[in-house]
C-alpha cells in the first residue's frame, strides 16, 4: 500500500511517496508537497494508476505512460503544467496506448496555411491586410513561432498590440491587429488544436475610430473640372453608384445595359461565409450623359469603359487613390488635417478620398428621403436577414432616385446647395 516519508537528514522538504509501480516493484519518487496528507493522496493515485497500467498496456509501454502521469502530475502541483505541456503528455500518452496523438501545428505553419487560405476567398485587400498582419506577428514572436501554437499567451497577443503602438500607429490599428489574430485562434480552438484563445484576455484600447467625410456638390464639380475624360467618368461612376475604385476602374461595357439604365457589376468585397454579391444599380442622368459621349464603336462588350485607368493598380505610391489626390489639390479640395502626432510607422489619415465618393452617393440619397432598405441595396450593404426577402423592381430604383443631384448642372438656388 502506498505511503510517504521525509528524508531524515533534510535535504527536501517535501514527502516522498512510495508505491507499487507499473511493474509491480517498489518505487520512490518525490511529491513536491509538504502536507503530508496531500502528499499521501498523491502517492495513492499514482499506485492506483500503475495497477491500471498493469492489466491494460503490453509491459514495454508501462512505464513510460506511468512516467509521464507522474510528471504531469508534479507539475500540475507546482504550477507549472502549461496547455502545450499538458498536450504534449497527453499525446504520449495516446501514442502509448496505440491512438493518435492530439493534433499539433506550430504557430508558424497555421498563421501561414490561414493566410494563404484567405488569399482565395477574400477581396486582394483584406488578404493583403491579413497577410501582412500574419507576417508582422510571426516576427514578433520569433523563435516561439516555432513553437506549438498552445504555447501563445496573452501576453504575447499584448505585447504585440502595445508593439503597434510603440510604433506609432493609431489604437484603432492596433485592435484592429489584435482582431485578427482573434480570427485565426478562434479557428483553431473550432478545430481542437487549442482549448483557449489567447486574444480574448486582451483588452482592446480606447481611441476613436477615424471617419470618411462625404464631398459636397461643389467639391466633386471642382474636381470634375480639372480631370481628363476618363477620370471624368470614373468620378462619376463613383459619385452615381458609389462603387469602390477597383470595382469601377475595371467596368466594362458588359456591365452596362443601357436600355434597363442599369450598371452591373461582381463586387470584389465579401462578407465571411457568404458568395461575392452581384449588384445593379441604376445609371444616373449625369452618368448617362458620360456613356452616351463614348462612341458606338468602342462599346462592344468585352471592352473596358477607362482602356487606361484600368491598367492602373488601385493602390500605391502612383496607384488610382494617389492620382486622384493629386486631382482634388489641382481642384483645391484638401482632406481634413490630421491632428494626430505621427511618429514611426503610424500613417496619416485623409478623410476625402475616392472612397469619399461612396460616403457621398449614399449621403446625397439619405439627405433625400430615400429609404434606408433601397440604400442598402444600391450601396451593396445586405448585413440584415431582411435583405435576401427584399425584391426591389427597378421601376421603384428609379422613381426612388429621380431627384438625385446633377454635379454638372450648377443649382439653381442656395437652398438647393445646402442641401
Amino acid at each position: 500500500m502506498a505511503s510517504v516519508y521525509k528524508h531524515t537528514r533534510g535535504n527536501t522538504p517535501y514527502y516522498i511517496a512510495v508505491f507499487a509501480g507499473a511493474d509491480g516493484k517498489q518505487r520512490h519518487r518525490s511529491t513536491k508537497l509538504t502536507d503530508k496528507a496531500k502528499a499521501t493522496s498523491l502517492a495513492e493515485k499514482w499506485e492506483r494508476e500503475a495497477r491500471i497500467l498493469r492489466k491494460g498496456l503490453p509491459e514495454k509501454n508501462r512505464d513510460l505512460v506511468l512516467e509521464t502521469f507522474i510528471n504531469a502530475s508534479q507539475r500540475a502541483v507546482t504550477g507549472e503544467l502549461t496547455e502545450a505541456t499538458a498536450r504534449e503528455m497527453l499525446s504520449q500518452i495516446l501514442e502509448a496506448t496505440g491512438q493518435s496523438a492530439l493534433r499539433s501545428e506550430t504557430t508558424e505553419n497555421f498563421f501561414r496555411s490561414w493566410a494563404e487560405s484567405k488569399a482565395k476567398s477574400k477581396a486582394d485587400g483584406t488578404a493583403k491586410r491579413y497577410a501582412k498582419t500574419v507576417a508582422s506577428f510571426l516576427e514578433y514572436l520569433g523563435t516561439k513561432a516555432t513553437r506549438p501554437l498552445g504555447a501563445v499567451t496573452s501576453k504575447d497577443i499584448e505585447g504585440y498590440r502595445d508593439l503597434q503602438i510603440t510604433e506609432g500607429k493609431a489604437e484603432t490599428t492596433a485592435n484592429m491587429e489584435v482582431k485578427t489574430l482573434r480570427i485565426v485562434f478562434n479557428l483553431a480552438r473550432r478545430q481542437g488544436i487549442i482549448l483557449t484563445n489567447p486574444t480574448e484576455a486582451v483588452d482592446f484600447l480606447d481611441g476613436e475610430s477615424q471617419q470618411r467625410s462625404p464631398f459636397s456638390i461643389d467639391q466633386v464639380m471642382a474636381i470634375l473640372k480639372k480631370s481628363d475624360k476618363e477620370w471624368k467618368g470614373l468620378i462619376l461612376v463613383g459619385v452615381c453608384t458609389g462603387l469602390r475604385i477597383g470595382n469601377a476602374s475595371r467596368l466594362e461595357w458588359k456591365n452596362i445595359d443601357l436600355d434597363r439604365g442599369t450598371i452591373g457589376v461582381r463586387v470584389e468585397k465579401r462578407t465571411r461565409g457568404k458568395p461575392r454579391k452581384n449588384l445593379e444599380n441604376v445609371i444616373l442622368p449625369d452618368l448617362k450623359d458620360y456613356l452616351l459621349s463614348i462612341p458606338p464603336e468602342k462599346r462592344s462588350p468585352e471592352m473596358p469603359l477607362f482602356p487606361s485607368l484600368c491598367l492602373i493598380r488601385p493602390s500605391g505610391c502612383r496607384g488610382l487613390s494617389q492620382i486622384f489626390q493629386e486631382i482634388m489639390h489641382a481642384a483645391e479640395v484638401y482632406a481634413r488635417e490630421d491632428e494626430r502626432i505621427i511618429k514611426g510607422k503610424g500613417r496619416r489619415f485623409n478623410d476625402l478620398t475616392f472612397h469619399s465618393l461612396r460616403h457621398t452617393y449614399v449621403s446625397f440619397m439619405a439627405n433625400r428621403g430615400v429609404s434606408k432598405e433601397i440604400r442598402k441595396k444600391l450601396a451593396g450593404h445586405t448585413t440584415d436577414v431582411h435583405d435576401r426577402y427584399t425584391h426591389i423592381e427597378i421601376k421603384t430604383l428609379h422613381t426612388a432616385l429621380k431627384d438625385f443631384p446633377s454635379v454638372l448642372v450648377p443649382p439653381e438656388s442656395d437652398q438647393d446647395l445646402a442641401a
